[in-house]
Parts: structure tokens; C-alpha cells; sequence
């Protein structure tokens, strides 16, 4: 009878261990999946915002590229208005021989800037001088026409508004020879004195306003990332450097310290980018929280919950154990009496 009860004590609390480690092992593989849940969701989502920074980034390199093309029509068209480009049937080159210079000068189509009582008025170095000034206006500014020859040379014997004396010498220095405007600021007395010579304001020719070192440095600094945008497209800046900076000494903001586009959007690219890494960091770390419960690989404990459960069951084992007992027993001392 004996043999019985404690085999059946047994049996009993078989089942109920053994339900106590399958609630265990079922909470263990759930909390672990969770977990991998969870961080396919936070990969997920640092991918998608990764797509997103990038197809802004590409979008603003688009916007920045748009600006540029456009800034380079502004300044353009704005040059062309300055020198009065003409209808002239033959472009200007760079003749050195003064009897062609006047053929040109005397053309039926010339009649309107000057008369040819005009052109024999002025010495064969005369002509070559005005020539050596637009030769290098063409590469400060834009190409011109015997037109704007013609201006050139009115503004330089006619109505002295520039001085060959202070252009022969400030040509010394070659605003051309710099690959960035940037480059320019560290001899900006040197780019001041070459502007009043060929461009001051008062020039009948090309006029500049005077522009304080702050000011011209500011437009330096504006011009330098779409002027790099633009060489690396078209292999070169056009217009001229000169154009440029003659085009921005108007505008306000440019003068006060504006930037260029193409700077801004890199900022706004980097803050972008870093907002996006903080979040992601953030995500990863509030996974662990809210899976306080799952089993580390150091200490190797169960989660809470299992444990509790075992537990339980362990004393609900014991008990009947000793209920069991206890029945031996007050049955042994019944049978001894």
C-alpha cells in the first residue's frame, strides 16, 4: 500500500514540473523573439530615415545645381546690358596692326558710336593701348565687339574716365590666375587697386562702385562655391570674375555677408544627418528596456515570471508530498494499536 501512495506522489508531481519548464522554455523563446522584433523594427527604420537623408541630399545637389545655372544667366544677361553688345557683323580679335583697327572702326555700322573724323583723331598707340585694355576685359568679363572696343577707347582718349598710365600698371596683377575667388582675398589691396584702375565708378566704360575690403571679401566668399560648381561642369567660369563681382556689388544681402546656396544646404545636410544618427542611437537604446526580463548569456537566469511559476508548483508538489506522508504515518500508528 505503501509502495502505492509514493509511486502515485511521484507520478503527480511529475506533470507538474514538467509544465513548470515548458512555461519556462514558451516565455524564453516569446521574450527572445520580441527581442528580435524589436531590433528588425529599429534597423528598419534607421534604413528608411538612411533613404530619406539621401534622396533629400540628392535633391538639394539638384536645387544647388539649378541656382548656379541661374545666377549664371543673371550675371550674364546683367554684363550684357552693362557693355551694350551691338549687332556688329564681325567680331572683335586681338589685331595689332592700328590701319585694320581703323578699317574696322570706319565701317558703315560704326557710324552711331563714332564718325570716321573720330577714329583718325586718335594715334595708331592710342588704338593699340585700348586694344591691350579690351583683350584683357575679355577674360575679366565677357567677349567683346567692336563696339565695345569702340567704347573702350572713347572712354579711355575721349572722355577720360579711365587712365592707361593706372591701366598699365595695375595689369601687373591678373585677377585670371586664380582658380577660386577665395584664393583672391589673401591680396585683396592688390584686386582693390586693379578695380579702380579698369573699373572704377566713374568709368563711361565699365563701372564698379567702390567697395570696402569687408564688402568685396564678402562677395569673394559668395561667389567661391558657385563659381566651383561651374568650373567643374563647364571646365571654366563664365563670365569673368570681374562679372561677377561687379553683378553682387548691388546686392544687399551679398554685401552684408550673405552666403552661398550650395554652403547652406551642406550645413543643413550634416545637422540632418546627425539628427538622424541621435534617433537611431536612441532607438537601439530603448530595446533593452522594454525587455528588462530577457535571459543574459553572463548570468544565465531565467526570466521572472518562469521562475515564479516554478516555484509555485514546486510548493504545491510539497504539499501534497506531505499530505501523503501524513496519511503513512497516521495510518502506521493505526495499525500499531
Amino acid at each position: 500500500m505503501k509502495k502505492y501512495l509514493l509511486a502515485s506522489t511521484l507520478i503527480l508531481l511529475f506533470p507538474l514540473t514538467a509544465i513548470a519548464d515548458t512555461e519556462v522554455g514558451s516565455t524564453t523563446e516569446s521574450l527572445t523573439v520580441n527581442s528580435t522584433e524589436q531590433s528588425a523594427l529599429v534597423s528598419e527604420n534607421t534604413e528608411n530615415t538612411d533613404s530619406e537623408i539621401s534622396t533629400n541630399v540628392t535633391e538639394e545637389t539638384s536645387s544647388e545645381a539649378i541656382d548656379a545655372s541661374k545666377e549664371k544667366e543673371s550675371v550674364q544677361s546683367k554684363v550684357e546690358e552693362t557693355i551694350e553688345k551691338s549687332e556688329t557683323p564681325d567680331a572683335l580679335t586681338s589685331d595689332e596692326d592700328p590701319s585694320q583697327i581703323r578699317e574696322a572702326l570706319k565701317a558703315d555700322y560704326m557710324s552711331t558710336i563714332l564718325s570716321p573724323e573720330e577714329v583718325d583723331s586718335y594715334t595708331d598707340q592710342q588704338l593699340l593701348n585700348a586694344m591691350t585694355f579690351v583683350n584683357r576685359v575679355n577674360y575679366d568679363v565677357y567677349s567683346l565687339d567692336i563696339s565695345g572696343y569702340a567704347h573702350a577707347l572713347q572712354a579711355l582718349y575721349k572722355d577720360h574716365t579711365l587712365s592707361w598710365d593706372k591701366i598699365e600698371q595695375a595689369m601687373t596683377y591678373n585677377p585670371n590666375d586664380f582658380k577660386n575667388a577665395l584664393d583672391m582675398i589673401p591680396t585683396i589691396s592688390q584686386l582693390q587697386n586693379y578695380l579702380d584702375a579698369l573699373y572704377p565708378s566713374t568709368s563711361s566704360f565699365i563701372a564698379i562702385p567702390k567697395l570696402s575690403d569687408e564688402e568685396l571679401t564678402n562677395i569673394l566668399t559668395h561667389i567661391s562655391p558657385i563659381q566651383k560648381e561651374i568650373v567643374e561642369k563647364d571646365g571654366t567660369l563664365f563670365p569673368g570674375i570681374i562679372a561677377w563681382i561687379m553683378t553682387f556689388s548691388e546686392d544687399q544681402s551679398v554685401l552684408a555677408g550673405g552666403t552661398a546656396t550650395s554652403t547652406t544646404s551642406t550645413t543643413s545636410s550634416q545637422e540632418s544627418s546627425s539628427e538622424v544618427t541621435s534617433s537611431s542611437e536612441k532607438e537601439k537604446a530603448e530595446v533593452p528596456a522594454t525587455s528588462e526580463s530577457t535571459p543574459t548569456k553572463k548570468t544565465g537566469f531565467l526570466p521572472k515570471t518562469g521562475e515564479q511559476r516554478k516555484v509555485w508548483l514546486t510548493v504545491i508538489g510539497g504539499i501534497i508530498l506531505v499530505i501523503v506522508l501524513f496519511i503513512l504515518i497516521r495510518k502506521k500508528k493505526n495499525s500499531a494499536h
